[in-house]
């Protein structure tokens, strides 16, 4: 199980970058993480905001939502000359049917929004 992997890495940078953004030592809470993960990363939302949420137990993300957002996986067909893009795992061209697409993006996973605020305040961004 991958994901709690990923969810023990994801939760120990989240913790960093709000630690990071602390200012005058007022503590700050994660009030929300969105992560974007392209389709050959092969994640799956379910389990890894599970592991996520529990392994955020007793720190300051504790109780934080993880958004998961499934990117396509993007290409060319050489057989049809599209550019194409699919959310299925069949790798053949959505246009055509063609098998020799030229898959350019799809595994990519980062994490593109933390939201945090000091305990008992409104929620602000920090990346």
């Amino acid at each position: 199980m991958h994901e709690t992997v990923f969810a023990s890495s994801l939760l120990r940078i989240v913790l960093e970058e709000a630690k990071r953004h602390e200012t005058q030592g007022a503590a700050l809470q994660v009030k929300h993480v969105r992560l974007r993960a392209g389709l050959l990363a092969c994640v799956e939302a379910h389990t890894l905001t599970g592991c996520f949420s529990l392994l955020a137990e007793g720190t300051p993300a504790e109780g934080a939502t993880l958004e998961v957002v499934v990117e396509p996986l993007t290409g060319h067909c050489p057989a049809c000359k599209a550019s194409v893009s699919t959310t299925s795992r069949r790798f053949s061209c959505p246009q055509c049917g063609g098998e020799g697409v030229r898959w350019a993006e799809g595994n990519q996973l980062y994490i593109d929004t933390i939201k945090v605020a000091p305990y008992g305040t409104a929620v602000q961004a920090v990346t």
